[in-house]
């Protein structure tokens, strides 16, 4: 009887790469969850400095690649490096996830904006999506569904609130007010992004975000439906830039003070050994009896009857850590009113890096000199010693 002679074993091997590539045709890669986007901003990191996000994250620059335009960091988690020597180069994205219930989430687009090789600093662009593993402390609203209707402004946490300003069939204008002063207004339609953020020691802080889903401009009623709405705990510190609004005796008028912190040079980072303009306004229906201006407590100005405007200082060099800046104004009326903000000072590792080059210039130098020196005496030394004998 004649053996059957079965598949070449060649045949087989093609025919299972065959139905393995296919597998991957048919069957496609599953692609990353993301729940809700928590965190939208930019923040300017030296070596050594961190990006602090929601949930515990934190981005931190380790330092500036010898090569340029990259920079090596790490992404921490309460304190602890979860993803370390990270490259990343200008320009590019890079994409941290975690595994939770046997799904693949999104939790930090991170992208290199830019590099400066005279501040050894680096522009980061982070987005933050919620991890669904993690603690939701310091979250006001999560993931919330809210309805907005014309003339009821929406009350939100530490004295915020929502107003529509205007309504049409397919677009809406929002205010968000902060204690009665608007601190932001944008013009949405359908699926649009809202996104309010505060700066506080030079990174941006995310405090409102949320999604339009739908609009209702109707004869019978009109009405605006928002979805998947944050609301998140300010930082310790305000803005660079904030007006706290105060009416008093009846008078209507709304006095305003406030604050801007920058660089000699322009920047909004601010350096050890760089001066800084601190321009402040004060606004109302008033003129003011006396504008005193603190420096970590201590008095550095202080005016008797001022009008309405807006004036700068320039301050000497701060040493580098926080430092807090208040205005106080008494307006004619007897309402006192005031603001602070934080300066936060940066090492200037650029400088120090250019002295300590300077240093090992002049070293040798000077060593050189010395040694001069020594061998000139030491010749004329001998020279006296060759006349004696």
């Amino acid at each position: 009887m004649k053996k059957h002679p079965g598949f070449p074993k060649r045949t087989i091997f093609f025919s299972l790469l065959f139905f393995a590539l296919l597998s991957h045709l048919v069957i496609p890669a599953l692609a990353l969850e993301t729940e809700s986007k928590i965190h939208a901003g930019e923040g300017v990191l030296g070596i050594g400095e961190s990006y602090e996000l929601y949930q515990g994250y934190s981005v931190k620059m380790i330092e500036p690649a010898s090569s340029g335009g990259k920079i090596i960091m790490e992404i921490t988690l309460d304190g602890k490096a979860v993803d370390e020597d990270i490259f990343i180069q200008e320009g590019k994205v890079y994409n941290f996830t975690r595994i939770h219930d046997d799904k693949d989430y999104l939790i930090l687009a991170i992208t290199l904006v830019s590099v400066d090789t005279d501040d050894l600093t680096a522009t980061l662009k982070v987005t933050q999506y919620l991890d669904p593993s993690r603690s939701t402390s310091g979250f006001f609203f999560i993931d919330d569904h809210k309805t907005l209707e014309p003339g009821t402004p929406l009350p939100l946490k530490q004295d915020y609130s929502l107003n529509i300003e205007k309504l049409t069939s397919d677009s809406v204008t929002l205010a968000l007010y902060k204690n009665g002063l608007i601190v932001k207004e944008q013009e949405m339609e359908k699926y649009d992004d809202f996104n309010y953020s505060v700066t506080a020691n030079g990174k941006d802080h995310t405090i409102i975000t949320f999604n339009m889903k739908s609009i209702i401009d109707g004869t019978t009623r009109s009405a605006v439906f928002i979805e998947h709405l944050y609301q998140f705990e300010e930082p310790i510190y305000s803005s660079p830039f904030v007006s706290i609004p105060v009416t008093g005796n009846g008078t209507g008028s709304t006095i305003a003070v406030s604050i801007l912190a920058t660089s000699s040079d322009g920047r909004s980072t601010i350096y050890e050994n760089h001066s800084i303009n601190v321009t402040y306004s004060i606004s109302g229906n008033t003129s003011f009896e006396s504008v005193n201006v603190t420096l970590d407590d201590n008095i550095i100005e202080e005016s008797i009857d001022i009008q309405p405007g807006t004036y700068t200082i320039i301050l000497e060099p701060l040493s580098t850590g926080n430092h807090i800046i208040e205005v106080s104004a008494l307006s004619s009326e007897g309402i006192l009113v005031s603001n602070e903000t934080s300066i936060y000072v940066r090492k200037n590792y650029a400088a120090n890096l250019a002295n300590l080059n300077i240093n090992l210039i002049s070293a040798p130098i000077v060593f050189a000199g010395v040694s001069l020196l020594v061998i000139i005496w030491a010749a004329m030394r001998s020279r006296k010693h060759d006349k004696w004998d």
